[in-house]
Order: structure tokens, then sequence, then C-alpha cells
């Protein structure tokens, strides 16, 4: 062995063992250290829409108060509940987790959420996480999260409703009633979009075809039923939740041109309970959901390339 190499072991094996010093999560008893472990979802959210936020956006839905936060993009294909999703400071709308009372909303296929579908009226906040997820979901999102949180029921009953008017026939109606760990909630959103825009006909070195029209199969109608309910369990809680949804909207194409009679609907039934148990390390709530969907896309006279029939 080379003289080096021999002063550089001498060196190790004479230098002291290295302490590790004492944090935060560290108690001393006696001449010990004993770690303290704490639960591992700690990850605090980097905004929290709380019910004040939310009782801002009258007439309004989930897509339009998201779309007002930094680093949230959402694309609609249309005005006031058409087809919407979100994507987090750059992110593909598919890499983006949507949860409601910890229950996941993205589908099995990976498609992204349509923010259309989910209610606002019976939320209590959201929380935004622009970057890595609760861990406590079972599932994560790469671009981020967005958590909803619906309204608990207090001990004595308690009840509010809006109900909003608009243009071009847009009405919405949101319904909440809580008690004694239950709640029901209602949100309904209708809208014909209805307005008239000027259509060039496709020919834009020119105004002589120009001509004021009305959009056309641009109607949307949407609603939400939520029931909710809570228990207190020794130890722990569980929590039921039932959603059902409905929305029938037309595909009104291009302003060039439009279409008469192409539709979408879907029906989604959400069946869903999540267990919470005491704070404790490594441990997640167990879930568990169900949710049958039907989707339909009628196009009977080919608008859209679907085919007649």
């Amino acid at each position: 062995m080379s003289p080096a190499l021999t002063l550089a072991f001498a060196l190790l094996a004479s230098a002291p063992e290295p302490t590790t010093p004492a944090s935060t999560d560290s108690a001393r008893g006696g001449d010990e250290f004993k770690t303290v472990v704490r639960p591992r979802d700690t990850t605090p959210p980097t905004a929290v829409l709380d019910r004040a936020r939310l009782e801002e956006t009258a007439g309004r839905d989930l897509a339009t108060l998201l779309d007002d936060e930094p680093g949230m993009d959402v694309t609609r294909l249309g005005g006031l509940g058409a087809f919407a999703t979100l994507s987090i400071r750059g992110s593909s709308p598919e890499q983006v987790l949507l949860a409601l009372d910890g229950i996941p909303l993205n589908p099995a296929d990976g498609a992204p959420v349509d923010l259309s579908t989910l209610p606002l009226g019976p939320l209590d906040h959201v929380d935004l996480y622009r970057g890595r997820s609760p861990w406590a979901l079972g599932v994560t999102g790469l671009g981020g999260a967005v958590l909803l949180h619906s309204r608990r029921a207090p001990e004595r009953v308690a009840a509010d409703a809006e109900l909003a008017t608009g243009s071009f026939g847009t009405g919405v109606l949101r319904a909440w009633v809580g008690g004694g760990g239950l709640s029901l909630a209602i949100d309904g959103l209708t809208t014909r979009s209805n307005f008239r825009f000027t259509n060039d006909q496709g020919t834009a070195w020119t105004t002589e075809d120009d001509r004021l029209v009305t959009r056309a199969n641009a109607d949307s109608s949407s609603a939400t039923i939520l029931a909710r309910a809570e228990l207190d369990l020794d130890p722990g809680r569980l929590t039921l939740l039932d959603a059902w949804t409905t929305v029938d909207r037309g595909l009104p194409g291009l302003g060039v041109n439009p279409t008469r009679e192409s539709r979408f609907s879907k029906e989604r039934h959400l069946h869903a309970q999540r267990r919470d148990h005491e704070p404790a390390p490594f441990r997640r709530p167990n879930t568990t959901r169900l949710a049958p969907t039907a989707t339909e896309v009628p196009d009977p006279l080919g608008e859209i390339g679907l085919g007649s029939g």
C-alpha cells in the first residue's frame, strides 16, 4: 500500500464519530435521543379558496373560479357550461388530479376531468396544489391537484340558497341544507348561449359576405345532487358520498359550419366512502368508490363527422 493511502486510512480511523444534533422532531430523555415520527401527509396546499371566496362567484362555475388563480389555465370549448379542462403551470389536463372529499374523480382511462360537471354550490373550500399532491389520496397528479371539500353539516339544521339569472337565458340555482351530520345540496345551471356574432364565411380578405348571425345549438344544462353523511367512529370518522350528475349540451361546431342537432349528454352516479383513522405514521384513509357513467354523442345528420343514423 502506498504511503498516501496508509496516511488516509490512519486519519479516518482516528477521526471522531459524527453526532446528529437534536431537531424539532427529537426529544431528549436522559442520555438518549428519542425521535418523534410525524405523519407523512403534511404537505400544505399552495392556496386555499375559502367559503367567502366561493360566495363571490355568484352566477359562475368552478372553471371560472379556477381560471382566476395564478398558475391555473382553464381551456373551455365555448361559454358558460361548456366542456372545460384545467392545466397547472404548463402541465397537460391529464396530469391534474381532482378529488371530492378525498375521493379521486379522474377517470380510470386517464382522460381529463371536465370541470363543467363538478358542482360549486355545496363546496366549503378548495385546496390548490401547484406541484406534489398529498400522498394520502393514494394517487398523484404530476402537474398538481385540486381538492374539493364539501360543506360539513352542523349540529343544528342550517340551509341557504342562491338564484342568479343572466344574459342569453342563463340561470343558476344552488341550494344546501344540512344538520346532524347529514347534508343535501343541489347545483343547477342552464344557458342558451345564443349570442350574436359576425360570421365572415371564412373569407377574412373581404367583408362583402359578412353576416350577423345567432349562435345555434350552443345551449347547455347541467345538474348535480350531492348527499353526504358523516359518522364519528371510535377511532376515526366515516364519510359517505352519493353524487348524481347529468349534463346535456349542444355541439355547435365552427362559426362557418354550424350544427343543428349534434348533442352531448353524460350521466354519472358516484357512490363513495372514506374512512379516516386517527393520525399515525404511514397510515392513510381507506377509500372506496363506484362511478357508473353513461355518455352519448348523437349526430343524426353527420354534422361533426360521426356519421348519420
